[in-house]
């Protein structure tokens, strides 16, 4: 019977401090890491609110990069000629397999800039993705990193990363699922990574109509500072690579919301503790 009371006392006073609190993250410690199949599309309130509010970060292999000392800058037709110039010129990201050629668009490209550079005296990164080199900012160690996309990985020349719905053309051959889901994941973590509230659940590839589709769901904490709401979107995103041109098409469709505020379930730790018998 004492131990009755303790609960129920422990729940009044924890209902009655809801409505006090700023919002969920302060329990994030109470949520589990959120486990899910490789192509799991269905996703309870709990689910939502335990990858959000969680240390989940998401799928197993999930691309992902580092950017605790630098944040990236795409090289692209307007950063490379003076502001006199680009009021003129269609604005895309550039492509090349020449370090020497990326070299002369991020030298450019910091003649043009304020406050980046000069460059770092280091070789540049190349990865299957993109070529970089690392212009400082300031002196706390921090950098911008310049970067062109390989051209024989991604030409973007006809689009520009927040354009939807065409996004660019994969160069890879054959237009793989596991292709497919590289630059999937590519694409979605530049669009999704400088918020740092959104987090994706799982990362899939179907192959229809000539074409193979990756779908990857996500969830997103969204919170006014004026107005105090929140809210949890799940969000799909599917990316329709052709498996002739590896054209890429995005089709993004919000799923629905929820609301990130306690999860009684959650906090105690299942579902049990609610039962009759325990309350």
């Amino acid at each position: 019977m004492i131990k009755k009371r303790v609960l129920l006392l422990f729940l009044t006073t924890l209902l009655a401090g809801c409505d006090k609190l700023p919002s969920a993250p302060s329990l994030a410690p109470t949520y589990r890491p959120p486990t899910f199949g490789p192509q799991d599309s269905v996703f309870t309130d709990r689910d939502l609110r335990a990858a959000i509010f969680s240390s989940y970060t998401g799928p197993p292999g999930f691309y992902t990069e580092d950017h605790s000392t630098s944040s990236p800058a795409y090289l692209n037709s307007w950063s490379i000629h003076s502001p006199y110039v680009r009021e003129f010129l269609l604005r895309y990201e550039l492509s090349t397999d020449d370090p020497g050629e990326a070299r002369l668009w991020a030298d450019s490209s910091i003649a043009y800039s304020h406050g980046a550079g000069p460059l770092s005296s280091d070789g540049p990164l190349v990865t299957e993705r993109y070529i970089e080199f690392l212009a400082p900012l300031g002196t706390r160690g921090y950098s911008l990193g310049l970067r062109a996309h390989r051209a024989s990985y991604l030409d973007r020349s006809r689009a520009g990363r927040l354009t939807d719905p065409f996004l660019g053309t994969l160069r890879v051959r054959p237009v793989t699922p596991a292709a497919a889901r590289s630059v999937a994941e590519y694409l979605w973590f530049l669009t999704y990574y400088p918020s740092g509230k959104t987090k994706p659940l799982t990362s899939f590839s179907r192959t229809s109509n000539g074409s193979v589709v990756h779908m990857v769901y996500s969830a997103t904490w969204l919170h006014d500072s004026v107005t105090g709401r929140e809210e949890i979107l799940l969000l799909r995103s599917e990316y329709w690579i052709d498996s002739v041109t590896g054209d890429i098409t995005l089709r993004r469709d919000f799923v629905r919301y929820i609301s990130p505020k306690l999860d009684i379930s959650g906090l105690l730790g299942g579902r049990a503790l609610l039962d009759k018998g325990h309350i």
